[in-house]
């Protein structure tokens, strides 16, 4: 385990209904573990059994983040095919009126799905009124824990040698060889640094080590699993794969009988601009002579272009 987010569920539509539909439309017949999209929709049914006195429930989050707005959405949805009423609104819209949480029309807020971390929440300006006992949270406050990442050494400490973790400490010179040092409220992989042996760390009491631990490559490429769990149960499994080569193949992946292969332009200091593909159709191509026989002269071209904008 690399690391548990319980307070963000971020790429949930991916996981829940974008890998669902390529399942159906490139490999029809097949089936994948995943019943994030039923799961959701019954959880919400069922907390709204349990707290039929509950007149709605708010969701809020940054709406100038575009992937964070989606996120929200689709759980709004979901939320509301399990029998809520719902409404949304920006985070800089909550309001405090001295004895509850409100919006811009003083609807107090009796319930609110936030994709927004908790410790984001407590640095507001409503910040200091959240321990008052007055709206419902989701996540609730003692997510906290669980999200964040000083919970890996806790882990590591408790359950020494278990296959599921990797060595975590709050001490570089606690992970021999190389690791990984991680801010304990880090998002999406910001200040990650990768530490080789004998490299010291930033230090403080804001970051933890972890051992590194290279993903395994199938067919060319990194691959990493994110299991989701909803109330309680294991939902699926969301697929993240990048390649490991500075090629990319798509295998029918995006439609059925495509198969290209791509290679990046990139600057002076190696950010990627661009990339540059060649497309076939897969029955008069095969993945190996896209490999054997176009790419050479693919990495040709673009070194040359990334040559000339540099």
């Amino acid at each position: 385990m690399l690391e548990y987010n319980a307070d963000t569920p971020t790429a949930l539509l991916e996981a829940a209904v974008v890998q669902w539909y390529w399942l159906e439309e490139v490999k029809p017949g097949c089936d994948q573990f995943n019943s994030i999209h039923e799961k959701l929709i019954s959880a919400w049914a069922e907390q709204r059994r349990l707290h039929p006195q509950t007149s709605r429930v708010d969701f809020t989050g940054v709406f100038d983040e575009p992937e964070d707005l989606r996120t929200l959405e689709y759980m709004r949805d979901v939320c509301g095919q399990g029998g809520w009423p719902t409404a949304q609104l920006d985070i800089s819209q909550i309001g405090w009126n001295g004895r509850c949480f409100t919006d811009l029309a003083e609807h107090t807020i009796e319930a609110l799905f936030k994709l927004y971390p908790w410790e984001w929440m407590l640095r507001e300006n409503f910040g200091e009124h959240l321990r008052a006992d007055c709206t419902a949270f989701i996540e609730p406050p003692w997510k906290m824990l669980l999200s964040n990442k000083a919970i890996l050494p806790i882990l590591w400490e408790m359950f020494p040698e278990h296959p599921n973790l990797l060595p975590a400490s709050c001490q570089r010179d606690g992970i021999r060889g190389p690791c990984v040092e991680e801010p304990v409220h880090g998002r999406e992989g910001a200040e990650v640094r990768l530490l080789g042996a004998g490299e010291a760390g930033l230090g403080g009491n804001d970051r933890i080590y972890q051992a590194k631990c290279p993903l395994p490559v199938f067919d060319g490429m990194h691959a990493l699993i994110g299991s989701w769990v909803i109330d309680g149960k294991a939902a699926g499994m969301g697929m993240r794969e990048d390649r490991a080569q500075g090629f990319s193949i798509v295998d029918e992946e995006l439609e059925r009988g495509l198969r290209s292969i791509a290679v990046p332009i990139v600057d002076r200091a190696g950010e990627l601009l661009a990339g540059l593909n060649i497309s076939t159709h897969s029955t008069r191509t095969t993945r190996n002579e896209m490999r054997d026989r176009f790419l050479p002269r693919l990495r040709a071209v673009a070194e040359q272009v990334s040559a000339s904008l540099a």
